[in-house]
């Protein structure tokens, strides 16, 4: 049973800003299978900065027990910032390569905190084993401090990764190098504020400038957020009103079409009747004026008498026949 209060005190801080940022993602929320795919890549992101950390303590550039300032500056920044930001930041890359998914704004600040959160899971589940006699203050430290730190430092990263997918390509190598530098900066300043203020004479200084720096992350990050949202609505509100005109064009264009076509048959129409018409009064105006096949020659057009003879040649003829 303590295994498990251990593990879900670990886990919960992580699950809750999770479901944070899939309810701000209003506009069209991203599939929870893919939201825990993501959450997964966070994981593996542990051992990946593995990679970068083990070889530079390995050399002691990363002292394994820091006393100094100047130490605690080193682990804090080559020992945990770059490491962790670099794996975060490459798995990040290598999950949104895959996932057809990631075609708004918002989407790179929700998958970002999805790879962040699944790297602040695991690592607290560590921390709270090796702490394991006093794993509830731990925990409750780490989920007040550490979990909404790295939430923080991949609102950073996904806003500048979005831009640099969806902005013009002339700002992609700009936006991809904030997306990166900017997490490990502020992820170093966060580290070392607190491990310095351990050793220092300033401390409440320096814990009051990690206050500080705490709640400007947290007040920038809901700026982000915002940011893409807007810039989202704006994109679905342009493409509604594209998908509008374009409705409203194609309309317009079929009821020319229609209209044309239906002065075209009216015209063919009037044409056609005309023809009739033409057509019947010739035959109507050859009948009354024109003699129609099969009729008999009329008495005026063979002469005034009914004979081919005038009736006074009639005796002239009598008489030649009798002589």
């Amino acid at each position: 049973m303590p295994l498990l209060l251990v593990i879900l005190a670990a886990v919960a801080p992580a699950l809750g800003l999770l479901y944070f940022i899939y309810n701000k993602d209003r506009l069209q929320r991203e599939p929870v299978p893919e939201l825990l795919k993501a959450f997964g890549y966070g994981m593996l992101s542990v051992f990946a900065s593995l990679l970068v950390s083990a070889p530079l303590m390995a050399l002691g550039i990363v002292p394994a027990l820091a006393e100094t300032a100047g130490e605690h500056l080193r682990v804090a920044f080559l020992g945990a910032a770059v490491p962790e930001e670099l794996a975060k930041f490459a798995l990040l890359m290598l999950f949104l390569r895959r996932c057809r998914y990631f075609d708004e704004y918002t989407d790179g600040i929700v998958y970002a905190a999805c790879v962040g959160l699944g790297f602040a899971a695991l690592e607290n589940i560590m921390y709270l084993f090796q702490n394991f006699e006093n794993w509830a203050a731990v925990g409750a430290m780490r989920a007040l401090f550490s979990v909404p730190g790295h939430f923080c430092f991949a609102v950073v990263m996904g806003y500048y990764y979005a831009k640099a997918s969806f902005d013009h390509p002339s700002e992609r190598v700009r936006n991809l190098c904030l997306a990166i530098l900017l997490p490990i900066l502020l992820h170093g300043c966060f580290d070392a504020l607190l491990m310095v203020s351990s050793v220092s004479a300033a401390a409440v200084a320096l814990i009051a400038l990690f206050g500080g720096l705490y709640f400007y992350m947290i007040k920038t990050s809901r700026k982000m957020i915002g940011k893409l949202l807007s810039k989202d609505q704006a994109v679905q509100d342009a493409a509604q009103q594209a998908a509008l005109d374009a409705a409203r064009q194609a309309a317009l264009d079929a009821a020319q079409d229609v209209a044309r076509q239906a002065a075209l048959d009216a015209a063919l129409d009037a044409a056609r009747q005309a023809g009739i018409d033409a057509f019947q009064t010739s035959l109507d105006g050859s009948g009354s004026d024109g003699a129609r096949p099969g009729d008999l020659p009329s008495a005026s057009s063979a002469g005034d008498s009914p004979s081919a003879f005038g009736s006074d040649d009639l005796p002239s003829a009598l008489e030649k026949d009798e002589r």
